[in-house]
């Protein structure tokens, strides 16, 4: 028989640190009280101190300061304004606090960097490769997330042109134009002390180095310096490399893991740093970040609105390394990450596959018949099948052929004590998939006098003024986003897994969401700073492979920094084609111990949630293996039921502090060497530290491997 020895090491910890007092919770106010605001003598720039280590720097060429909340801060007015003193003499500004001395000197605004056809080092924020390897200027040029040799963005535009285009991008952070022609140079941006180690050809970045571009603030006009426990001294263009991350939109499609650094050409998309460093101070650049209204809506964002005038937006955390204040103060700004209802803590049931009714009742069945928790089944895109083939990824009508009476099965689940979540793709509402009473109903909440007959999908060219995609329809129209909320509604299920672009439509599920039932849920990709507001993250399809299971605990103990929580595929979803297979993919799609160590990391991860392909021989019921292994399965959903009471209590602490209940060693440890070696264990729930069996066993021994370092204090 084998053994399994550390299947995923949780031990029981006292911890000698104490937990930050909570955080007093208000109603979110973007607006700071003047208490807390300084404006320079020369009118630019505008400091809000909202606590000892945290300032908000803002600099507005134009004098034109920015109160609205943003999709990432959330509230300016602190609970109670901290002290600190300010004091000018002639051009400079100080500004002193317990943990902070900020110095701003009033200088002329720099004249654009002297022109020219090849660039040899970058502005933070910028594009470096401004011309081909064979020496040629390159064409105008701006985008994000290039490399030499797949260059992305527009060419052949002006430099207004482009910085046009990449302003209403909403997402694009680097804008660079080098010039067309030899005699008709461009201005290229010049810095040489961020990437002074790296070769020239290798200089295509994307991003914003640690979100310390600050446009208008030059290092002769800002400076920050520490004076806690850890001394420091920052101004703008200086590199966070000591920053420990935060995470990003989604590992599909991954084997293994993905950068998190997002100063590196990662193209994994909304990559974000958190408030916390190595180095004692983090930036969080919130300059370009859409805005919201004072009624709650979203004002995307706009560059050419202050015609060119340089605006930068600057929070400045200034902890050392007091990581659990910092993501206090992060939550005072950003505001709370809610907590989830209790139901999504326990066991998912998910599956690519075309299941009927009756297959999903049976096996809600075959768990409870097993004695194995079971609280949520999710339906794939087959809920919404009409016999197409292959099933369309978009649709708004039950399958009449998988689910002929939806009431009858939502009322079914209800009676085992289950909850239901659909699979969502923001797909037009296309009448000849739809029932035509919904459609027809859809059509008369947004004002539209079309007919099912008419075969006009909504939204369509064919259907002004809602034109263009849904995603887009939901960020710019009140009247379409209640229309298809309300359409959604006529599903029957409270909450949605938006299986697509999550930036804003997050929030909407969730807070509409909210309004059925007890507590509101999302499940949707990470959308940028501000997402832990919508919770859950889905990380989208990995491939079942054991880099990927090594990767997972560290890479969500990680999104602690950002306070976002994730949902995995556990076990995987994908797999690689291997046609020397008889089963068609490699072994590891079905390696049992594979799946046991990935469900044993489950149990211990944010949401234990099963989601593989749609492969029959790829088996996620713990019943469908063999001794010894569906034992420890079962052991495995087992320890997970007992853990919610636990983790539940934790999620209320973590709403109170923003401190994530499964965060990184060196949350608890920030001194020690050790506590930043194995990044891949973290604190779980106060009390545990886990420690995820993540290698097969040795054919030899039998035996795993696990190299741990334990925090001091009695274990």
């Amino acid at each position: 028989m084998l053994r399994f020895v550390a299947l995923a090491l949780a031990i029981s910890a006292r911890s000698e640190a104490a937990s930050p007092a909570n955080t007093p919770t208000t109603a979110p106010d973007p607006l700071a009280p003047p208490a807390a605001v300084v404006t320079s003598a020369d009118g630019r720039a505008r400091f809000t101190v909202l606590t000892p280590a945290l300032a908000r720097m803002e600099y507005a060429a134009d004098g034109s300061f920015d109160d609205r909340a943003t999709l990432a801060i959330v509230n300016r007015n602190p609970a109670t304004v901290p002290h600190f003193t300010h004091a000018t003499q002639g051009k400079e500004l100080t500004i002193v606090t317990s943990a902070l001395k900020i110095t701003y000197t009033s200088v002329p605004v720099p004249p654009a960097p002297p022109a020219s056809t090849v660039c040899t080092d970058v502005m933070p924020g910028h594009d470096a490769y401004c011309s081909e390897p064979n020496g040629q200027p390159r064409l105008q040029t701006c985008g994000k997330f290039r490399s030499p040799s797949a260059p992305q963005g527009l060419q052949d535009k002006t430099q207004a042109e482009c910085c046009a285009a990449c302003a209403a991008a909403g997402d694009c952070r680097v804008w660079v134009h080098s010039s067309s022609s030899a005699s008709t140079p461009a201005p290229c941006y010049l810095l040489t002390k961020a990437l002074g180690g790296v070769s020239s050809a290798n200089r295509t970045v994307g991003g914003d180095f640690g979100h310390s571009s600050a446009p208008g603030f030059s290092p002769q006009a800002l400076r920050v310096e520490g004076l806690g426990s850890l001394p420091f001294k920052w101004s703008p263009g200086q590199i966070d490399s000591g920053n420990l991350l935060g995470t990003a939109r989604s590992l599909d499609g991954i084997t293994g893991g993905i950068d998190l650094n997002c100063t590196n050409d990662n193209n994994t998309g909304y990559c974000a740093f958190g408030p916390i460093s190595r180095d004692g101070w983090a930036v969080v650049d919130d300059s370009a970040n859409d805005r919201v209204d004072s009624t709650g809506w979203i004002l995307p964002y706009n560059a050419s609105a202050r015609n060119g005038s340089a605006y930068s937006d600057l929070y400045f955390f200034g902890y050392g390394h007091d990581y659990k204040s910092a993501m206090g103060a992060y939550r005072q700004i950003a505001g709370a990450a809610p907590m989830p209802p209790r139901f999504a803590l326990g066991v998912w049931w998910s599956r690519y596959w075309p299941y009927t009714a009756e297959d999903l009742e049976d096996i809600a069945r075959g768990y409870h018949e097993h004695s194995i928790p079971l609280d949520v089944l999710v339906s794939d895109m087959a809920w919404h099948y009409h016999g197409e083939a292959p099933v369309d990824w978009g649709g708004y009508t039950w399958s009449p052929q998988l689910f002929p009476e939806p009431e009858a099965f939502l009322q079914s689940l209800s009676t085992w004590g289950l909850n239901l979540t659909l699979n969502l793709h923001l797909r037009p509402v296309d009448p000849t998939a739809e029932d035509p009473q919904h459609y027809s109903r859809f059509v008369q909440e947004l004002g539209l006098s079309l007919r099912p007959e008419q075969n006009i999908s909504i939204p369509s060219d064919a259907s002004p003024p809602y034109t263009g995609s849904v995603a887009e329809l939901l960020v710019s129209s009140r009247r379409f986003a209640t229309a298809y909320l309300s359409l959604l509604d006529r599903m029957g299920t409270n909450f949605w897994w938006l299986d697509d672009e999550p930036k804003w439509v997050a929030r909407i599920l969730y807070e509409h969401s909210a309004s059925r039932m007890e507590k509101g849920l999302a499940f949707a990709r990470w959308a940028g700073l501000g997402s832990h507001r919508y919770p859950i993250g889905f990380s989208g399809d990995t491939y079942m492979e054991w880099r990927s299971l090594a990767f997972q605990p560290y890479f969500t103990a990680t999104a602690a920094n950002v306070a976002f929580w994730w949902s995995h595929d556990i076990g995987g979803h994908r797999s690689t084609v291997d046609a020397a297979s008889p089963r068609g993919h490699t072994d590891a799609a079905y390696d049992p111990e594979l799946y046991l160590r990935w469900l044993q990391w489950g149990a211990h991860s944010p949401i234990m949630r099963t989601h593989p392909q749609p492969d029959p021989a790829v088996e996620r019921r713990a019943w469908g293996y063999s001794l010894p292994y569906s034992e420890y399965m079962r052991a495995a959903f087992a320890r997970r039921a007992r853990l919610v009471p636990l983790i539940y209590t934790s999620l209320h602490e973590f709403e109170a502090t923003g401190v994530s209940p499964l965060h990184p060693v060196y949350y608890d440890a920030p001194e020690a060497a050790g506590a930043y070696d194995h990044l891949d264990t973290y604190i779980y729930c106060d009390d545990l530290l886990v420690a995820p069996v993540t290698a097969p066993q040795h054919n030899t021994t039998q035996l795993a491997e696990r190299k741990l370092w334990l925090p001091p204090g009695a274990w």
